[in-house]
């Protein structure tokens, strides 16, 4: 995963949890690794799911067509799903 990939995912995920009132998260680069090596099995295998045994929780994100997408664009498309939450109970809707 490229630095300037990961960076950008973090500082979209922390502007969107300051709106949350929710603490910043810190990039660790072990969870980096975990993830990317989740992502390049699902590349191998042409798919896109999530693991069934994973002691983190997890977003996915695929996009074709464009040789390049942004960190902010990645983050996006998953905050879009936030409508499906109630955040009351933190349980999808």
């Amino acid at each position: 995963m490229a630095d300037q990939f990961k960076q950008e995912v973090l500082a979209e995920h922390n502007r969107i949890r300051v709106q949350h009132s929710a603490k910043p998260l810190v990039l660790d680069e072990s969870m980096c690794l975990y993830a990317q090596s989740w992502a390049n099995q699902l590349a191998s295998r042409n798919t896109l799911q999530h693991r069934t045994e994973n002691e983190y929780g997890e977003n996915l994100y695929v996009q074709f067509g464009r040789t390049q997408c942004s960190g902010e664009d990645a983050v996006q498309s998953w905050y879009k799903e936030l409508k499906d939450y109630t955040l009351v109970n933190r349980i999808r809707a």
